[in-house]
């Protein structure tokens, strides 16, 4: 009887997890179909419209009507509602994971009141998907940037980069940091940044080589 309970509980986290994964992807296409909206806005009527501007009266049929902003930050809200459940009925990694994704995107695009409290946060969440699979390289590689994003160059960020390339050097995530980072310092000119970095810069050519 526990077995068909536990059976269950996993069944309706999984059930729960996908839910928010589908409503992470409705928040990407809705703030995608807006940003393509104000953009032909601006170049048929008004050159001068912001792209933050709230005046579009946009519609999205998993919502209700109302402005573009509030069915952006409702969507946002449900989003992580819904990860939050499926984490509290399943402690699972890849649900933490999906958490700070979800968490990571709202304070990019300002859905989040504090934007280095908010990716404070998914550090946290990373870091503890990390306990349940610590030989995951696309956490390290998430963390990593995490870190850059905070501007954060320090032995830690060293350390997420360093378990990134160990546990998955050939994989795309990991490529991707690492290379864009690397590029990103030496563009910089930042002769400080140059320096913390120099010890790096094998293991960065291979994977800019490879990205």
């Amino acid at each position: 009887m526990l077995l068909i309970f536990i059976a269950s509980k996993w069944g309706i986290a999984n059930l729960t997890f996908k839910r928010a994964e589908q409503l992470h992807s409705q928040l990407i296409d809705l703030t995608n179909y807006h940003s393509v909206l104000i953009s032909q806005q601006r170049n048929e009527q008004d050159p001068a419209l912001r792209p933050d501007d709230d005046t579009i009266d946009l519609r999205h049929p998993e919502l209700d009507s109302g402005s573009y902003r509030i069915q952006q930050q409702a969507l946002y809200q449900n989003a992580l509602e819904t990860i939050s459940t499926a984490i509290n009925l399943h402690n699972n990694p890849q649900y933490l994971e999906k958490k700070a994704q979800i968490i990571e995107w709202g304070a990019h695009h300002k859905l989040e009141l504090e934007y280095v409290k908010s990716l404070n946060k998914a550090k946290q969440l990373y870091l503890k998907s990390t306990k349940l699979r610590p030989s995951w390289p696309a956490t390290w590689a998430a963390l990593a940037l995490i870190k850059w994003q905070l501007n954060e160059f320090d032995d830690e960020l060293k350390h997420y980069l360093k378990n990134a390339h160990a546990f998955g050097k050939n994989t795309p995530e990991v490529h991707l940091v690492w290379s864009q980072l690397a590029i990103a310092i030496k563009q910089s000119n930042n002769a400080e940044l140059n320096a913390y970095f120099a010890p790096l810069n094998k293991t960065a050519d291979y994977h800019i080589k490879n990205n």
